[in-house]
């Protein structure tokens, strides 16, 4: 799912290439310019986002991490534990576990932080990878 807007803007990009070049000793400089400014701008884009996604990947891997080791996430000002929650990685959320006063209880892991991650050692960890 997260590779569907990618797909979409060097799709996009292609096709915008395809013209350029088809039509490239016809257009005028104007036109030549005007098109590959296009297809940087759609690059930029793309890198651009890659590089947020895989920032919030690194984060939502990190947050996965610590709550398995059993630390305690804060979610909305709601301390988050293995004991009350179970993780699903499927959705990356954690859910209340029955039997508890969180039962059906909802958070969404980005929404989550922790003592442990907090910025500096968060970038820390990014940055060696």
């Amino acid at each position: 799912m997260t590779l569907l807007p990618i797909i979409l803007v060097l799709l996009i990009a292609i096709v915008l290439l395809f013209f350029i070049l088809r039509d490239l000793y016809t257009m005028s400089r104007k036109q030549k310019i005007f098109g590959t400014t296009i297809v940087f701008i759609c690059v930029f884009g793309i890198i651009i986002y890659s590089f947020q996604k895989s920032q919030e990947d690194k984060k939502n891997y990190l947050l996965q991490m610590a709550f398995l080791r059993g630390e305690t996430l804060m979610c909305k000002n709601q301390p988050i534990n293995a004991k009350d929650f179970n993780l699903v990685t499927g959705t990356l959320s954690l859910i209340g576990k029955e039997n508890t006063p969180n039962k059906n209880i909802t958070y969404q892991l980005s929404e989550c932080s922790t003592d442990s991650i907090n910025s500096d050692h968060l970038q820390e960890q990014l940055e060696k990878d």
